[in-house]
């Protein structure tokens, strides 16, 4: 299967469900975005979602797989392991079957302690069955959130986890988007479309670095920048990547991430000069200098192939700003690379 761009895969991808919607209005629709950390994946996703939901006419129901992180299984020697993948699937189930189900909430039961606090709204007298399980519900005075698109909170006793209560919605559309949102089983095969999207490897590791500097860390603040990445960069090597990259098979799409704007650009700009300022990073990140110059060419290649006025418009608007804000980077010889980017991204 050839690798699509960013762009492609999109109006691919809205042809497709327009297609299905117009065959089955009013049915809901369900869409599973896989890749490895920091592929591009949550990008392409934010874009979908800006825009198809308009297109379609339905309501936007989505669903981060970080939900279904299993808090008490990070370091089991399989990355499969360190998600309730049989309760996604379950869910995926319900949601194609059109009936009720649950969610669980490693947002918030990753920051519970003991049980103590929250025992005191569970109300005995509301159970709910779901394939054999039951869970007892939170009243309305629990102050945990709910999960956008869901109904209530619940309590499985038997696990001790908080899970939210989602009921069927026609005419929804669903977009799960995490690095194994398909790979149990047969699982895609409950998707009316699965994206795999992927990245070349010192591109990754330079959106590990801007995740932990934008604070877009999941339970890993305590860490420096470098212990961060290589938490990342090991559990990738380690078993991660291998087991992602089952999922692409599976895929209806495969879509290739490239670096899509300046600030990416400058990101292998400071990546490159890191690396060479410091052997030990080098080791650290399973990255050297070669790989970068790889990753600088293509991004210039991607730029210079731009036709789209508007996302020329955009990133020429991008690269004005960071003129402007120049002296606030930490980049060698950043008029050169100006410099080489406004001739670039110039208007064909």
């Amino acid at each position: 299967m050839k690798p699509l761009t960013t762009n492609e895969g999109l109006s691919q991808l809205d042809k497709l469900l327009l297609n299905k919607h117009r065959e089955a209005t009013g049915k809901s629709l369900m869409i599973g975005i896989a890749g490895p950390v920091a592929s591009g994946k949550s990008r392409f996703c934010k874009i979908f979602t800006e825009t198809a939901p308009d297109l379609l006419e339905m309501d936007l129901v989505y669903l981060p797989f970080d939900y279904w992180i299993n808090k008490d299984n990070l370091n089991s020697k399989t990355y499969a392991e360190r998600f309730f993948l049989d309760d996604l699937s379950l869910a995926l189930k319900s949601i194609k079957s059109e009936t009720g189900w649950f969610c669980p909430r490693y947002d918030l039961s990753k920051n519970i302690r003991n049980d103590e606090g929250y025992k005191k709204y569970l109300v005995p007298e509301q159970v709910v069955e779901w394939f054999g399980r039951k869970f007892t519900k939170l009243s309305e005075e629990c102050p945990f959130s709910h999960a956008p698109g869901s109904k209530e909170l619940y309590y499985e006793l038997e696990t001790n986890r908080i899970y939210s209560f989602f009921i069927p919605k026609a005419n929804s559309l669903y977009v799960i988007d995490g690095t194994m949102v398909y790979f149990y089983g047969d699982d895609y095969k409950f998707y009316d479309a699965t994206i795999y999207v992927y990245g070349e490897w010192a591109t990754r590791i330079s959106r590990m670095i801007r995740r932990y500097n934008r604070k877009e860390v999941f339970g890993q603040t305590i860490l420096t920048e470098k212990e961060y990445v290589r938490f990342l960069v090991n559990e990738a090597r380690a078993c991660a990547d291998e087991e992602i990259l089952t999922q692409k098979g599976k895929s209806t799409f495969v879509i290739k991430s490239s670096t899509e704007t300046v600030s990416n650009l400058l990101d292998l700009y400071c990546l490159k000069q890191n690396i060479n300022k410091d052997e030990n990073i080098k080791e650290v990140y399973c990255l050297d200098e070669v790989q970068l110059n790889e990753q600088i060419d293509e991004a210039y290649k991607h730029f210079s192939t731009i036709n789209d006025l508007e996302t020329l418009k955009a990133l020429r608007t991008e690269l004005k700003h960071l003129i402007l804000s120049k002296h606030l980077l930490k980049v060698d010889k950043i008029d050169e690379v100006f410099t080489k980017l406004d001739q670039v991204l110039s208007f064909k």
